[in-house]
This record gives structure tokens, C-alpha cells and sequence, in this order.
């Protein structure tokens, strides 16, 4: 498992390497019926498509969950102090994001 940085701010672009790819992550805060929602997107770095396009994200719920797509494990967030789902407050430090290798998912 390896951790990615995010800062707390609602809307961020991120670059990283997983599994010896590049790819590019969006994280934007939208405001659904009056809770605050986060979703992520997720591209290959060289793509012009979305390999994932605004995923909910949950505590401890996979976020890329099809072997089809062509991502190597996983992304996940995590609540550090306790179930909550991920708030931009917060990111970084009590939600993080992680990368699941492909031996670390599990069905």
C-alpha cells in the first residue's frame, strides 16, 4: 500500500506514478443535497479519456473495482479516525488516499 499525497483543498490535480505508470488524479468536492460529496477521476498521464470519471468516494470502498479497465490494484480512502466518508477539510491528514497493489486487493 502506498500513500498519496493530497492537500485540503476542494478541487486538486494530481500526477503520480503507480506501478511504473504515470497517471493523472482529479478530486473535486461537489455539494449534493446540501452534503458534501467527493469524487475522483483518474486518467493514464498520455490519455485523453478518463480511465474512471467522477467516482464517489467512500471510506474504505474501492474506487477503480474492474480488472478490465487496465489499472494495476487499487485506489481506496481512508478514514484515519474513524468511517467517515473523505471531507477536503481534511485530506491529507485524516483521509488519506491509498494505492493497493494488484497482491494487496482483495475480490
Amino acid at each position: 500500500m502506498r500513500l498519496i499525497p493530497l492537500q485540503a483543498t476542494p478541487n486538486q490535480d494530481r500526477s503520480v506514478q503507480l506501478g511504473g505508470v504515470n497517471y493523472k488524479l482529479r478530486l473535486r468536492a461537489l455539494d449534493i443535497d446540501g452534503t458534501q460529496q467527493m469524487f475522483l477521476s483518474l486518467a493514464q498521464a498520455a490519455a485523453t479519456s478518463d480511465m474512471i470519471d467522477s467516482a464517489l468516494c467512500r471510506d474504505r470502498v474501492r474506487i477503480v473495482r474492474d480488472e478490465y479497465i487496465g489499472f494495476n490494484g487499487d485506489l481506496v480512502f481512508f478514514d484515519t479516525q474513524g468511517t467517515n466518508d473523505p471531507q477536503w477539510q481534511e485530506l491529507g491528514t485524516r483521509y488519506v488516499l491509498a494505492w493497493l497493489e494488484p497482491g494487496e486487493v482483495v475480490a
